[in-house]
């Protein structure tokens, strides 16, 4: 009988900021399953006949495999900041936060009209820069089971992306107009999920922030920067003599 280990993916986390590197790490989704979960049953007896006294076991989100495949895949980015936001006026005036050179704005005249028309646009630039050499893909959601509470204030785009050919992990968010929404530092933001069954690991970095500048924030391009990566990062790995093409 033949055993072959699993094959990892692995996802280098860098900043140069301290405290997030101690205190707001991106961690496997295991480690943010809502603790209201935790607490319910499995099954709830509910009377089976209205006229009856006879009660049968009803199952109840405990059971859900949905839910427990969500929150065994992938890892999630938390807030490194409190945040409090007012999107009554432009909401790059109205940003309060204990690490505000994080936050900004794209302008409207870079999305199509109409796009979460009644809301305002803000990006959170994450601290955190992702690599993961192999070029695998990973679905990019909110987290649905946490922020519950301001789920009709605040939208967080999906998407699909590698973190290969680019590194950011920068959150486009949407707040409702005439809505203040308070964020807190340590809150799950958004849930990353491989494009695999190959198993995840995640290592971090604390490094200097020159080294972090240099090697993730620069660009050649005013446009299509992220196709000029690809470039770049392709033919860097073909090998001098030309095979391997």
């Amino acid at each position: 009988m033949f055993f072959f280990k699993r094959k990892e993916i692995i996802v280098d986390c860098f900043t140069p900021h301290y405290d997030i590197y101690e205190s707001y790490r991106p961690l496997p989704a295991n480690n943010f399953i809502p603790e209201g979960w935790k607490s319910l049953p499995k099954t709830i007896n509910m009377k089976a006949l209205q006229r009856s006294n006879m009660e049968i076991p009803r199952g109840t989100m405990k059971m859900c495999k949905g839910f427990t495949n969500l929150f065994s895949s992938g890892f999630i980015i938390q807030l490194w900041s409190d945040v409090a936001l007012d999107s009554n006026t432009d909401p790059m005036s109205q940003i309060a936060a204990s690490n505000s050179i994080f936050f900004n704005s794209h302008p409207d005249y870079q999305m199509w009209d109409g796009l979460y028309r009644g809301y305002k646009h803000v990006k959170f630039s994450s601290p955190w820069a992702l690599v993961e050499k192999t070029g695998v893909k990973f679905t990019w959601n909110r987290c649905d089971w946490h922020n519950t509470d301001i789920a009709d204030k605040m939208h967080m785009v999906s998407a699909v992306t590698d973190f290969k050919y680019q590194h950011h992990a920068n959150m486009n968010i949407f707040i409702k107009d005439n809505s203040i929404v308070k964020l807190t530092a340590g809150q799950p933001m958004v849930h990353l999920i491989p494009m695999s069954e190959h198993k995840l690991k995640l290592k971090y970095h604390l490094i200097s922030l020159q080294e972090f500048d240099t090697r993730f924030y620069h660009s050649t391009k005013f446009s299509g920067e992220y196709k000029e990566n690809v470039r770049l990062i392709d033919n860097k790995s073909k090998c001098p003599f030309g095979f391997g093409k």
